[in-house]
């Protein structure tokens, strides 16, 4: 559940959205990576608070799950962007697809957001990353 102040009437949620501004040397660091097959198993995003962080993150997640071999895509990609009408593009923007686990805080007791993630969510992370792909490629966690 995203902080309601986080949430603006008429925007798209992060995951919905598909293009993002000024972040093309974040893009090329990630593409350098795949294409070196030097990919780290995580990747710290940090930064101001509207900078487009879970934007940034959510792109990755489609360029990686997007298809079999993203190391092959990014051979020959200038960017992260994949197209919105790529399957796995719809999956994440609807919060459905079986190889991406968002990992938030969630309301407590009196209905409000949490300061932290609990430890029930987070071994329900530990659980998606231990099972196998849905898709049968990689998965994907957001923090």
């Amino acid at each position: 559940m995203a902080d309601p102040k986080d949430v603006v009437d008429g925007v798209p949620a992060p995951r919905e959205v598909t293009r993002l501004i000024g972040h093309e040397r974040a893009e090329l660091e990630v593409l350098e990576a795949l294409r070196a097959r030097r990919f780290a198993h995580a990747w710290l995003i940090s930064g101001p608070q509207g900078v487009g962080k879970a934007t940034f993150a959510y792109r990755m997640a489609r360029f990686i799950l997007a298809g079999p071999d993203p190391f092959a895509r990014a051979a020959h990609a200038s960017s992260l962007g994949i197209p919105e009408s790529d399957p796995a593009a719809r999956r994440i923007a609807a919060g459905a697809h079986p190889d991406l686990f968002l990992l938030e805080r969630t309301p407590g007791s009196t209905g409000k957001l949490r300061t932290e993630i609990i430890v029930d969510d987070a071994r329900r992370s530990t659980a998606f990353l231990q099972s196998t792909s849905g898709e049968g490629g990689w998965k994907v966690l957001i923090v």
